[in-house]
């Protein structure tokens, strides 16, 4: 598929176009939804949990392709959305990973992203293995990255997963978008 821009329209005139096979391997991201193009069967914005009401897909702004996910803030309390778990098969002790991602706000407002273990129930283990703050800046795209290594403590043991959360205190009327979240 050849595009150009956000939901193109009209027409594109491509000159000395050439395509070629390649050897060359694409990155794998490891939250495989986190461009946040897709609904699942549901409606819902595939692979990520949340309240149905308050996390949801939206064409309308978008940092690239063709929609991000839309965070709407509660009355009271927390609001966020989690990905789908990410199988410890996918890491080897002592990795070094990092995620980036984009966000959105008319707003000053500020969240939290997490990665948690999980064991094979899906129980959140105490320990993080990260946490990163970010902030928004009104009415502009902005992006945030944060490293960590994947070690486990003989403890943790049980783990089977890497949850990937974000959370924020965010009021009723307030909302941010989220856009290209990648883990490598």
């Amino acid at each position: 598929v050849l595009q150009s821009g956000l939901m193109s329209t009209g027409s594109v005139w491509f000159d000395n176009l050439r395509l070629r096979p390649s050897d060359a391997k694409d990155p794998v991201n490891l939250i495989a939804t986190g461009d946040f193009e897709y609904a699942d069967a549901s409606g819902r914005p595939a692979g990520v949990t949340g309240n149905r009401t308050l996390v949801l897909l939206d064409n309308s702004r978008a940092n690239t392709g063709y929609s991000s996910l839309l965070v709407k803030g509660v009355k009271d309390g927390e609001t966020g959305f989690a990905f789908a778990p990410i199988g410890v098969e996918n890491f080897k002790p002592g990795q070094q990973v990092a995620c980036s991602f984009y966000f959105f706000s008319d707003k000053q407002l500020r969240g939290t992203v997490l990665v948690e273990l999980a064991d094979a129930k899906g129980k959140v283990l105490s320990r993080r293995l990260a946490q990163a703050e970010f902030e928004t800046s009104p009415n502009n795209w902005n992006g945030s990255s944060f490293v960590f290594k994947y070690e486990l403590t003989p403890e943790e043991a049980s783990v089977k997963s890497i949850v990937v959360r974000v959370a924020a205190n965010i009021k009723a009327g307030e909302s941010i978008w989220f856009d290209s979240f990648v883990m490598r």
